[in-house]
Parts: C-alpha cells; structure tokens; sequence
C-alpha cells in the first residue's frame, strides 16, 4: 500500500462521515423514517418516506427519540458509503467518490433502511 493511497482513503473516510452527514440530515433521514402523518408504518409509504426533513416537524413528544435514531442510524449511512474507499484506493477521482458519498447516505441507504427498519 502506498502512501498516497493511505491518504487517500483516509480524507475519503472524512468526506464521508461529513458530506454524508450532511446528505442523511437533509434527505436521508426523512427517506428512511419519515412515514406519513398519522402512519406507523400501516398508512405510510411502503417505498420510501416523506417527512423529517433536515429533522424538521418533529413532534415535541418524541424529539429526543428522533434525534437519538438520527445519530444511530448516520453511523450506518456513513459507514455503507465509507466501505468503498478503502475497496477503490487510487483507482477512482475523489470527485466521483464525493458524488457516490452524497448519493449513497441521502438516497441508496435510506430507500434500503426505509424497507427494512
């Protein structure tokens, strides 16, 4: 492993955890856990959420719930899209690698969390 790819990889990993931070707050986690008012999972969106956004109309009863789910579930996002830096080390312009960092916390881990949790 050269050293240049050791870097790499490494200020691919922080770009990750803050432009896929940034990406999960705005979008992705109103994708995975914003079901429609008055849902619960019967009467929400069985593809994907619509509420939430950029942690916005949160009810006050359930704001520290909320935000606890947001941390946990960023850790996720973040590490779904941080597990191709090391797999593309020196093969890949970071420029594509922010684009697929953004895409990947706001839209691809979402819509799948949105599913399965």
């Amino acid at each position: 492993i050269e050293t240049r790819n050791v870097t790499s990889v490494l200020a691919k990993n922080f770009v990750a955890a803050t432009l896929g931070g940034v990406g999960w707050y705005i979008f992705g986690f109103a994708f995975a856990f914003g079901d429609l008012p008055g849902g619960g999972g019967e009467n929400g969106n069985p593809f994907i959420g619509n509420r939430y956004f950029a942690l916005s109309s949160i009810p006050p009863s359930s704001i520290s719930q909320i935000y606890i789910d947001w941390w946990f579930q960023y850790t996720f996002a973040v590490a779904a899209s941080s597990i191709l830096s090391g797999a593309v080390a020196g093969r890949i312009h970071f420029e594509c690698y922010l684009v697929y960092t953004v895409v990947c916390s706001s839209w691809i881990y979402p819509i799948v969390a949105h599913w399965i949790w």
